[in-house]
């Protein structure tokens, strides 16, 4: 969810600024429990953004937050697990290389 620093970011009016407060409330509160910080960030196909989050992770700035990770082999019970709703973070799939 958007939070109000990406209002001002985009140049966006005070309403909308107002409704990302409203709405990313629980987030940022969460966040300031475990003290780290939340931000939302909206992704362009130029690259530039991906290269400034691979940097972020390499340096050790932000860390994926990852639930499970499953083997292709295993793709139907990591559909199963991410429809029921219970994840936290992202689920990954591990495809094997091609040789």
């Amino acid at each position: 969810m958007p939070e109000p620093n990406f209002a001002d970011q985009q140049h966006l009016n005070k309403f909308k600024k107002m409704i990302f407060a409203l709405f990313s409330t629980e987030q940022r509160q969460i966040a300031k429990y475990y003290g780290v910080g939340y931000q939302f960030y909206l992704m362009h196909e130029d690259g530039t953004q991906l290269q400034q989050l691979t940097e972020w992770i390499e340096a050790g700035k932000l860390q994926p937050l990852i639930d499970r990770t499953y083997p292709f082999a295993k793709i139907k019970e990591d559909l199963t697990y991410s429809k029921a709703g219970h994840t936290v973070g992202k689920v990954n799939i591990v495809i094997p290389p091609i040789h």
